[in-house]
């Protein structure tokens, strides 16, 4: 891991700044949090700030920082990662949704199929030549996205991360999915592969073709490949909570970003400020789900970004 972590000061999904943290990648434990936190400081190192724990497992109860001698414990998030179980079948698998939800799945499948011509055009990238033209075509789907043009979540395009994927390619840990329509990708999904787990990397669509639900129907077609080509135990929707993430699971764990920073001034305030920008972003976003103006927001965002696409 990069040791230079940036510290995100956030308004709901909108990034304001961030502050650039030296930190040690912690090693994959679960975390006791009804414990004191100087039971994470047996790693710090001289010259860092302190240690990340990413995505580590937890239990117990504690407040979002604690501080002991030696070392603050900080938990600004608590989430639920979720997994699909990958060692059973198709079938089975979508014996987890109600009979409601399968029909209503069925239907966009059926009605992409229609609009596809009557066969679904979609590829599976794994070797290093496909992968390499994956990330070309995905590459400029991810641009016109607003997930990547508004909250600066796509696929990334630097030369580390490419350089990355092709070693994956190289090693056969990596998939590329692309869904076309009239042969123009408009939905991607990227999953490198560690230790038999596929996990839930990046993932995109073009907004303009939202009421075709392209990636429901992306990651329908994915899952199904991947229960039908075998040899994986689990897809791993990896950290953050979504609606997207709980309803295609079928398990979960909560897990949270623990760090254990060096117990000095500079990182008390950050800390502090960290936590208010935290209760503030939730507070608000909280406000806005109650006045029932959380759809309206997201339909702004996305002709926002529609508009910046087209002016390019």
């Amino acid at each position: 891991m990069d040791p230079r972590y940036p510290l995100k000061f956030r308004i709901g999904e909108f990034t304001l700044f961030s502050i650039p943290l030296t930190l040690d990648d912690g090693p994959r434990r679960a975390i006791d949090l009804s414990a004191g936190a100087d039971e994470l400081a047996a790693g710090l190192q001289a010259g860092n700030d302190g240690i990340l724990f990413k995505s580590a497992e937890i239990t117990g109860q504690s407040p979002a920082v604690c501080a002991g001698r030696r070392c603050i414990r900080y938990v600004p998030y608590r989430f639920r990662r979720y997994f699909l179980d990958l060692t059973t079948d198709y079938e089975t698998y979508l014996q987890k949704f109600s009979s409601k939800s399968r029909s209503t799945l069925r239907r966009k499948v059926r009605k992409f199929e229609a609009l596809s011509g009557g066969t679904i055009d979609w590829k599976i990238y794994r070797t290093e030549d496909e992968l390499a033209e994956f990330h070309r075509l995905a590459r400029d789907l991810s641009a016109r996205t607003y997930q990547e043009r508004l909250l600066d979540a796509g696929l990334p395009e630097d030369e580390a991360f490419r350089t990355e994927m092709l070693e994956r390619a190289r090693n056969g840990t990596a998939l590329g999915f692309l869904l076309f329509l009239a042969d123009k990708p408009i939905s991607y999904l990227y999953t490198p592969i560690d230790d038999e787990i596929v996990v839930y990397a990046y993932l995109g669509y073009d907004q303009d073709c939202f009421q075709h639900s392209p990636g429901t129907v992306l990651q329908l077609l994915a899952v199904e490949w991947l229960f039908s080509e075998g040899g994986y135990r689990a897809f791993d929707f990896t950290e953050g909570e979504g609606d997207h993430k709980a309803f295609f699971s079928t398990h979960h764990v909560e897990c949270a970003d623990v760090f254990a920073l060096r117990r000095t001034a500079r990182l008390r305030l950050i800390v502090g400020l960290h936590h208010v920008a935290i209760t503030f972003s939730d507070g608000l976003v909280g406000l806005i789900e109650r006045l029932g103006l959380k759809s309206k927001i997201k339909q702004f965002i996305r002709r926002r970004a529609a508009r910046g696409q087209a002016s390019v």
